[in-house]
């Protein structure tokens, strides 16, 4: 029951793990409950290492292609997602996320929403992002590792 007293159904919360993921808090690398997916932190680490490069594009490139990542083990893909949080270090991430972004997304009449936020990152880190995607059949596992 909630706090109002009616009973609701519940539905089951989905950790997703992926290949190269890990965090040092302990959190997966997205979660769902039912045909919702919501990332972590995507930050631009070279696959399968917690380097981050110093190049801007690689960095974009790295957010890009861990966010690929994860989608895949979560049983989706770039057509399921539906907003996509930035945090960036400066007004020039922006114009290359932009290059990116247009190459991800070609048809401008189905892009998904978008919010890119200047702010202070650690390290030598220039660009993270969230991602929310809705997968139409949710996956059947309960964990994906």
């Amino acid at each position: 029951m909630d706090t109002a007293g009616s009973t609701r159904a519940t539905t089951k919360r989905i950790s997703i793990d992926a290949p190269g993921y890990g965090h040092a808090a302990p959190i997966p690398a997205a979660s769902s409950i039912g045909p919702l997916i919501a990332s972590s932190t995507i930050a631009p680490f070279d696959p399968g290492t917690r380097r981050i490069p110093d190049d801007l594009n690689a960095q974009v490139h790295n957010v890009f292609h861990r966010a690929g990542v994860l989608l895949n083990a979560a049983a989706a893909s770039w057509d399921d997602v539906i907003m996509v949080n930035f945090v960036i270090s400066g007004p020039v991430v922006r114009e290359v996320i932009d290059r990116f972004w247009v190459d991800q997304f070609p048809d401008a009449s189905a892009r998904p929403a978008r919010q890119i936020v200047v702010g202070i990152l650690p390290d030598k880190l220039m660009v993270q992002c969230t991602v929310l995607a809705y997968r139409p059949q949710p996956a059947s596992s309960e964990s994906r590792q």
